[in-house]
């Protein structure tokens, strides 16, 4: 039979008394329903009224109840991070002086570092905009002209001389390289000068 630290199942189990073990009765709490017994260690426990059998004539006074343990808190896990509200994020661009073009590469890649094959970008200059292939060795039929690309790598190139012109670029979904079905990145805001028109920006898939 369990011996608690207070009258009430709600208390904590101090120990436990073998069957026919008796013990002298020290206090009882105010509704009789449980037993106040000393221990071995010189401290006091309680047994319930309803799984002993009590001999001969009580009279031990009523002792109030040491107060209630405290309910166990749970604890709760750290909320998770809210999700961003794009596919994928900009990780960094740079400009290289001018070699007589304007171009915009890059490469995309999933959280772990791995290259991302067939995403495109799309470079957007006021009302003008163009996209670029597929990442990696895809290419849009029926021509396929990047198959040639490394993994993840993607490249455009937009005329033979610099276009000065704050450009907007930004992964997109397109099926044919000429219409944007959805946008799946933050943009980067990038300056093309006549003194650096070679950018390379980069993106990293969230999901």
């Amino acid at each position: 039979m369990n011996v608690r630290q207070g009258p009430g199942t709600n208390y904590p189990v101090l120990g436990q008394l073998p069957p026919g073990q008796s013990l002298p009765v020290v206090g009882q709490n105010e509704s009789g329903t449980w037993w106040q017994v000393p221990l071995p260690n010189g401290g006091r426990g309680w047994i319930a009224d309803s799984v002993v059998q009590v001999s001969g004539p009580v009279d031990v006074p009523v002792v109030p109840a040491p107060p209630p343990p405290a309910p166990p808190t749970a604890t709760l896990p750290p909320p998770e991070p809210p999700k961003p509200q794009f596919q994928y994020e900009p990780t960094g661009w740079y400009a290289d002086t001018n070699y007589g073009l304007t171009r915009f590469l890059g490469t995309i890649t999933d959280a772990g570092g791995a290259p991302v094959n067939g995403v495109s970008v799309e470079a957007r200059c006021g009302d003008f905009s163009v996209i670029s292939n597929p990442s990696g060795p895809v290419g849009w039929p029926p021509f396929y002209d990047s198959s040639g690309d490394p993994p993840g790598f993607w490249d455009l190139t937009l005329d033979t001389k610099p276009i000065p012109c704050k450009w907007v670029l930004t992964v997109v979904e397109s099926p044919d390289g000429k219409t944007v079905t959805a946008r799946m990145s933050d943009a980067i805001e990038v300056e093309v000068t006549t003194e650096e028109s070679i950018i390379t920006a980069n993106w990293r898939k969230n999901w």
